[in-house]
């Protein structure tokens, strides 16, 4: 949709009133064009709030849960009416759901787009603040790794039936604990069994519920997240799809279990391209409105990149026809957190340490070697066995006679032993130094070195071809000290072929910073293929100008021409004119 379009509707809302074209033009250039079908869901009762929905057409019905479990209608939204102007400026849970009624187009402006364009010009906030509207918050992260730019539109958790199907087995051990008391003879042990049988059920409801609400799944507009701990493994797992690569959401809500329909949930399967970024989601409740939100988001995603790509084509022929363009016309592109990192050399120092576990080299990636315990266990023996060689060599010293069965070869044992232990040492310790995970831009790359002649192994892939990341901390002492894996799976690959940061500090870090890298290689490639298609249109304008316009200019540039007289009538038979035909020849007799 033009720009001129957006700026038409938005002009007549109140809090766009006072703005001047300049700052009009400038926040058209914020909001995303959206349309939806009957049935559609433009936002859920419960999730957080995103920003305003202004309707150009069509007509949107507001439905409110209640206390009795009942939706009902309590309000409508029609053509030029907007909702949810509050969630611009403040952060929030929707009250209630918005479903189409009827074909629409809906502009939508999100409450961190928003903050982005008042960040960048302050004179539009000033300009709204004065007229009582406050300056956007900046959106409350709401799970670790959240990117500045990315909407949060539903944060969910898996059906309680999950949780509540489990509560058998505590009642039956429960039962037993009771029935034992009440058999017992003993007032002493009946009582305890009671209590036991107390502890029993009400430990294991907290636990289940604790294990139950420690893991949740949240849908945004760039990806989705599946969050799972497990209690008594020590266990925490993080994955997630970008949304660009879902290509097949399936929902089944099983025919043999009776409380699937009861209950409504079912598992929802998130496929892309690769047979390890398959996502499976167990006891979602309402399978089906999740499997829409998917599908609405991802659709949501492929029309702005559209946007965008109309956006600079419509920008690169403004400037060709002399006319003004946006803010965020050809040659800009808009604010985003996906941004380079700053170049910094690592220090000496930095690369001596061996605790040195994440640095940034010159070329802007970042560097990621395994903890610092996997280095505490490659030099471990070599360790003992200098540290053996020391106290050899002291003995040899200060007590010749402790040693009597070696006597001479004391010192040169003592010397051989820290000889040995010492290579094996720095062996050791070259070995972890050089085994890297460089996460850049465009291209990660495993690196695992070995010593002398030993193979050496360097596998890069690149970021655009990144299906999947998971990270992965198993275990009491991984979590204790926060070790753990990252799994990255790729476009199209087999589950056998994917690629492993094993050992690494943080690895919920190490995930983030793989998709923030991610989103940048996404944003550049829109970028390339914007500019391709820019240079694709200057091209065509540009032999346009050379060939066509200046035949149009000549051509409009040379008189009209005469128009060719109208054929001799033909004569009658005594060579007069047909009645009511003019003359066409001047010596010609008048009728």
């Amino acid at each position: 949709m033009p720009e001129r379009f957006v700026q038409s509707h938005i002009r007549k809302l109140p809090l766009f009133q006072r703005l001047t074209p300049g700052q009009l033009a400038e926040i058209a250039n914020a909001f995303q064009v959206l349309r939806f079908e009957p049935g559609e869901t433009v936002f859920q009762q419960g999730q957080p709030s995103q920003g305003m929905f202004v309707f150009v057409s069509g007509r949107g019905v507001l439905a409110q849960v209640g206390s009795d479990g009942v939706e009902r209608p309590v309000g409508a939204v029609g053509e030029n009416e907007q909702v949810n102007e509050t969630a611009l400026f403040v952060d929030g849970l929707e009250n209630a759901s918005l479903r189409v009624a009827e074909p629409s187009i809906v502009l939508f402006l999100s409450r961190h787009r928003l903050a982005q364009v008042m960040a960048h010009h302050p004179d539009i906030a000033a300009t709204l603040q004065g007229q009582g509207s406050r300056f956007p918050d900046t959106p409350r992260r709401l799970f670790q790794g959240q990117r500045e730019d990315e909407t949060i539109i539903a944060r969910l958790r898996y059906h309680w039936w999950s949780m509540g199907r489990r509560v058998w087995l505590a009642l039956i051990l429960a039962f037993v604990s009771l029935a034992l008391g009440v058999a017992s003879q003993s007032a002493a042990l009946a009582l305890g069994m009671m209590g036991l049988a107390v502890i029993i059920f009400g430990g294991f409801i907290l636990y289940a519920y604790f294990e139950w609400r420690n893991d949740y799944i949240i849908v945004t507009d760039q990806r989705v997240v599946r969050v799972e701990d497990t209690i008594l493994t020590f266990q925490n797992v993080i994955s997630e799809i970008p949304i660009g690569n879902i290509l097949e959401v399936n929902t089944v809500i099983s025919p043999t279990d009776p409380f699937a329909r009861i209950f409504n949930y079912g598992t929802v399967t998130i496929r892309t391209a690769g047979e390890a970024g398959i996502m499976k989601l167990d006891f979602m409740p309402r399978p089906f409105e999740l499997q829409t939100m998917i599908f609405q988001s991802r659709d949501r995603y492929r029309e702005m990149q559209a946007a965008r790509t109309r956006t600079s084509i419509r920008a690169e022929l403004d400037r060709s026809l002399g006319q003004p363009t946006g803010a965020f016309a050809a040659g800009s592109s808009q604010p985003t957190s996906a941004t380079p990192r700053q170049q910094q050399n690592p220090s000496l120092l930095a690369l001596i340490l061996p605790l040195q576990m994440k640095f940034t080299n010159a070329q802007g990636e970042t560097v990621y070697r395994k903890h610092w315990t996997s280095w505490l266990r490659h030099v471990f023996l070599p360790g003992l066995m200098i540290l053996a060689g020391v106290i050899l060599f002291v003995v040899a010293f200060l007590r010749p006679d402790a040693l009597p069965g070696l006597g001479a070869i004391t010192l040169p044992l003592a010397f051989f032993v820290m000889l040995v232990g010492g290579i094996w040492f720095y062996i050791a310790d070259w070995d972890w130094r050089n085994d890297m995970y460089i996460v850049g831009d465009e291209t990660i790359t495993l690196i695992h070195k070995r010593p002398l002649w030993l193979q050496n192994q360097v596998d890069k892939i690149l970021v655009s071809q990144v299906d999947n990341v998971e990270s992965v901390v198993s275990g009491l002492f991984s979590s204790l000290f926060n070790v753990g894996d990252v799994v990255i799976s790729l476009v199209g690959a087999a589950e056998s072929s994917t690629k492993v940061f094993r050992s690494v500090s943080n690895p919920r870090e190490v995930q983030a910073e793989i998709s923030r890298r991610q989103a940048r290689a996404r944003m550049l490639r829109e970028e390339a293929e914007a500019n391709r298609q820019r240079q694709l249109i200057a091209e065509y304008l540009s032999v346009y100008h050379e060939n066509i316009a200046p035949r149009l200019d000549n051509a409009q540039a040379q008189p009209p021409s005469q128009p060719p007289a109208p054929p001799e009538p033909p004569p009658t038979h005594d060579g007069t004119r047909p009645p009511g035909v003019p003359r066409v020849r001047p010596d010609e007799p008048p009728q």
